[in-house]
């Protein structure tokens, strides 16, 4: 979550208003691994920006129904 924020936030710096959409979406997807084969989503987590500012956010965990190994 302090990623998206600090990312979202980061790209916005420097940016003139009328360059950027003024309110949008950041999704972000966990998974186990990079194949859609063989991995599974972990978590689901997303920010809505509003005029530069995060203005709500959302985070779940998924079961991935696999060992996820440490």
């Amino acid at each position: 979550k302090t990623f998206i924020k600090e990312r979202t936030l980061s790209t916005l710096a420097g940016k003139k208003e009328g360059d950027i959409l003024q309110q949008y979406i950041v999704l972000d997807l966990e998974t186990t691994g990079l194949s859609k084969h063989k991995h599974n989503i972990t978590e689901i987590a997303a920010v809505k920006v509003n005029n530069n500012k995060i203005v709500n956010e959302f985070s779940t965990l998924i079961n991935p129904c696999q060992h996820i190994p440490s």
